[in-house]
């Protein structure tokens, strides 16, 4: 598989692909391969992140990146792992610049801060959710794409489908506990939404930790940006109004903590 192949596996846009392929001077092999090996992996984008150029609107930053899963992609080959994890968990970033236009009017690239996780081979998609190794895989940190269906019966697929790839790939790891740090399992999505909603459902499937009020991270997932006024957030789904009127009256909404009890329905 080369990079146009990949860019095609993955769904990548024809005109983000455009822009991928016409890119010429990449960085070191050394550095790209570094992105692939999880004690390297960080310091790696520390490098890189250093070389986008600012008119990019990080699309440079997208094509090394792409250039390195090849590595990765060869990683997964060497340890047997399905090819259609493989593409499902490097979606992502076919999903992240269809994020970038929908929130910017234009493709672009701005999440290269965590693919290296992806790159790593810490990071998976197992059907609705993402698994990531975490403590030296002493324990799991669940994600929920912005694409994933989260009834608590795709949910269970996905964990079924995580603990037999936990058992086949990684048997020296600890699959649980999962953890979570989301703005789905904040306190304020129970007071706001109907009790048998998808995501009061899913939120209460988890024992909370922690309230971070401050964090406003569900402005993105919610709204598209975090840099809007409240004053003109958008009203378009009844979640966006709701959390709109909370903000405005003052209230907090941040994200929370917690631990995976199970997906059992109710």
């Amino acid at each position: 598989m080369d990079l146009q192949e990949l860019c095609r596996a993955i769904q990548l846009p024809p005109e983000v692909c455009r822009e991928v392929l016409s890119v010429r001077e990449f960085p070191p092999e050394e550095t790209l391969r570094a992105l692939t090996r999880p004690q390297t992996a960080a310091e790696a984008w520390g490098q890189l992140a250093k070389q986008g150029k600012t008119e990019a609107h990080g699309l440079d930053m997208l094509t090394w990146l792409l250039k390195a899963a090849l590595y990765t992609r060869a990683e997964y080959e060497r340890r047997g792992i399905d090819e259609g994890v493989y593409l499902d968990t490097m979606k992502c970033f076919s999903r992240f610049v269809g994020e970038h236009k929908a929130s910017y009017g234009r493709y672009g690239f701005d999440r290269g801060f965590w693919v290296y996780r992806q790159l790593s081979l810490t990071l998976f998609r197992l059907g609705e959710l993402e698994y990531e190794w975490v403590q030296d895989g002493r324990a799991v940190s669940l994600h929920v794409p912005s694409d994933a269906d989260i009834s608590l019966l795709c949910c269970r697929q996905s964990l079924a489908r995580f603990d037999e790839f936990a058992r086949g790939f990684f048997p020296q790891n600890q699959p649980r506990p999962i953890g979570i740090d989301s703005w789905l399992l904040s306190p304020a999505l129970g007071e706001l939404l109907p009790p048998d909603s998808k995501i009061n459902r899913f939120r209460t499937c988890f024992r909370l930790t922690c309230w971070d009020q401050e964090n406003t991270g569900f402005m993105q997932w919610i709204f598209g940006r975090n840099d809007i006024p409240t004053e003109e957030l958008p009203e378009t789904t009844t979640l966006q109004k709701q959390v709109k009127g909370r903000l405005l009256q003052g209230q907090p909404v941040g994200t929370g903590c917690g631990v995976l009890e199970g997906f059992d329905e109710p």
